[in-house]
């Protein structure tokens, strides 16, 4: 597809930034960026007032936007990013500004565009919604990308021999141990590699004899998040996800 006005008609896209008019009132603002997409007219007006109460933004649709909070201003452009009906949708860092309610609301809005058979390509850092919500995803540090696959391929591949681990108790006494390879620490919680795949039961003995509290212990089991700070392991770089 090239660049043009059908290709400008087929994608929405979400800048991290905002992108709005502070001036402009929530509705006209809508119905602005609708016109720009070739979209006008009162069937888009009443679709546009339909995101707005589905939002719970409708009785703000005469505020201007510089009186909305960041959250409710992050949920009016991403309508404008989404009220011309595209094809494929690219959005940058959605989650920004948004109370776990309105995370929610969003996460639900994305699911149900993905099973309408959108093209859904988002760029995070948070690592839970991207494991949870994406078929491929890729890694990309200054620029390189470091790894790019389906969700479910990756996790596959680089879980082998890690134990992902919830516990009670210390487990200072791993870290030297012959049978590891690398821990993740998040606190009660732990990314575990070992050697080989004898050294899975190993690791369960030494726990138990050692009077942890196992809360949870998932053999062949890998998070996105340990995944990407074995590849990247810096604060700066950029997951971008489909």
């Amino acid at each position: 597809m090239k660049a043009g006005p059908e290709f400008n008609s087929k994608v929405g896209y979400l800048p991290e930034e905002r992108g709005l008019y502070k001036k402009m009132k929530v509705l006209d603002t809508l119905l602005f960026f609708a016109e720009i997409k070739g979209k006008k007219g009162k069937a888009i007006t009443r679709l546009a007032k339909e995101y707005l109460d589905r939002f719970d933004l409708l009785d703000r649709m005469n505020s201007r936007i510089e009186d909305l909070s960041k959250g409710n201003q992050q949920k009016v452009q991403f309508i404008t990013t989404l009220l011309h009906d595209p094809e494929v949708l690219i959005l940058d860092e959605l989650f920004s500004g948004l109370d776990p309610i309105n995370t929610n609301l969003m996460k639900d809005m994305i699911l149900e565009l993905k099973s309408k058979g959108k093209i859904i390509m988002f760029s995070t850092h948070v690592m839970e919604f991207a494991e949870r919500m994406c078929d491929h995803i890729a890694i990309i540090d200054y620029g390189k990308i470091k790894l790019d696959g389906s969700m479910s391929s990756i996790k596959a591949e680089r879980s082998k021999l890690n134990i992902s681990l919830n516990y009670e108790g210390d487990i200072s006494f791993l870290h030297h141990h012959p049978i590891i390879e690398s821990i993740s620490d998040y606190g009660n919680s732990v990314g575990i590699r070992v050697k080989s795949e004898k050294d899975i039961q190993t690791l369960l003995k030494l726990l138990v004899d050692n009077k942890l509290v196992v809360k949870k212990f998932d053999a062949n089991e890998i998070s996105l998040e340990e995944i990407f700070i074995d590849l990247v392991g810096k604060e700066d770089a950029e997951v971008s996800h489909v």
